[in-house]
């Protein structure tokens, strides 16, 4: 269904298009039935769009991977140019730092680190920014091929 014909209830008239709208979705004079007609064609696109951004959810969370973390915890972090005062960050500075301590969890997504006072960022990081720290041996699931 084209996005006019969810609009108005039919299809647009145009010179290319000579060929008349078939009976059933044509319009009688009585607006209760136009109503009703538009009703349904309303009910259909929404459960289509529905649909479809159900299929887009799933699609786009399939990359995605939960990460929460407990006060405490050591974790990276990544630095990246926007957080930093104009002028500060370059090419050659690091890319990430850490390991830092979490104080405290704000919201879903958020922590409050422990960071040195030289940095001079906000201690407030998304959960996006932050990678587990596990130590000198790595992760609990390591291979050292």
């Amino acid at each position: 269904m084209s996005p006019f014909e969810a609009v108005y209830g039919r299809n647009p008239s145009s010179p290319i298009d000579l060929i008349p709208l078939p009976v059933e979705n044509r319009f009688s004079g009585d607006a209760n039935d136009m109503v009703d007609h538009i009703k349904k064609v309303y009910k259909r696109v929404s459960l289509r769009l529905k649909d479809s951004n159900t299929k887009y959810k799933e699609i786009a969370n399939r990359h995605r991977r939960y990460k929460e973390f407990q006060e405490g915890d050591l974790i990276w972090i990544n630095l990246k140019k926007e957080r930093f005062p104009r002028g500060k960050y370059g090419k050659l500075h690091d890319r990430g730092g850490g390991p830092y301590k979490i104080l405290k969890r704000v919201g879903q997504n958020a922590y409050v680190l422990e960071l040195p006072n030289d940095i001079g960022v906000s201690p407030t990081f998304n959960v996006s920014g932050l990678q587990a720290y596990y130590g000198e041996n790595g992760p609990p699931d390591f291979d050292s091929r």
